[in-house]
């Protein structure tokens, strides 16, 4: 017989996680929406904003009660850890698919035949895969309704209609966690164990 899968993962920021009711938005109010549309330096600071705490320090033990069986990031003098949450990896796909959408303004001299360009393809499609598995892994079983729609006129098409009233975490207290133990990736000088280097 299978062993049954604990149904909660430690998280160090569980206690930190408040949950609200809340009604996902469907097309006709998809705009304004701060984080689509035409590319902007509005676009591009809402996405910044969004993603301004994505790395964050766990103590040693709290790394310990995750219970992943690999290394991660150190913090320079300290025996705390460095890890992120699959959420902000999530919203930094989604941040790469909207840039590859405008790939004519976030890349506009990419070579089709370069390097650079099949990477960032590979990225896009990296995050389609992600975000398909981390939706069927979650598999949220609010109901959507269907309702007839005519886009063009004359010609009716059901249409999903998913707005409905669903418990959403509310993301500014967990962002407000992993603020008070943000990392700066980009700090080398304060991370453990890179490669070359004695500390």
């Amino acid at each position: 017989m299978a062993k049954k899968l604990e149904a909660r993962v430690y998280a160090p920021a569980r206690s930190a996680l408040k949950y609200d009711k809340h009604l996902i938005q469907f097309d006709e109010n998809l705009y304004p929406n701060r984080f689509i549309g035409d590319p902007s330096d509005k676009v591009d600071e809402a996405w910044s904003q969004l993603l301004q705490n994505p790395y964050f320090r766990v103590t040693s033990s709290e790394y310990r009660k995750v219970g992943l069986n690999r290394s991660t990031l150190g913090i320079v003098g300290s025996d705390d850890k460095v890890i992120s949450f699959s959420a902000y990896h999530e919203l930094h796909c989604l941040k790469t698919l909207y840039r590859w959408i405008h790939n004519d303004h976030y890349f506009p001299n990419l070579d089709r035949e370069s390097d650079e360009f099949n990477f960032q393809k590979w990225h896009a499609e990296h995050c389609i895969s992600y975000l398909r598995q981390a939706t069927m892994c979650t598999a949220s079983l609010v109901p959507i309704t269907l309702e007839w729609n005519e886009a063009t006129p004359g010609s009716p098409r059901p249409r999903p209609n998913p707005q409905t009233p669903r418990k959403c975490a509310n993301w500014k207290s967990l962002d407000s966690w992993a603020a008070e133990r943000k990392v700066d990736l980009y700090d080398l000088d304060g991370l453990a164990g890179m490669p070359g280097r004695g500390w």
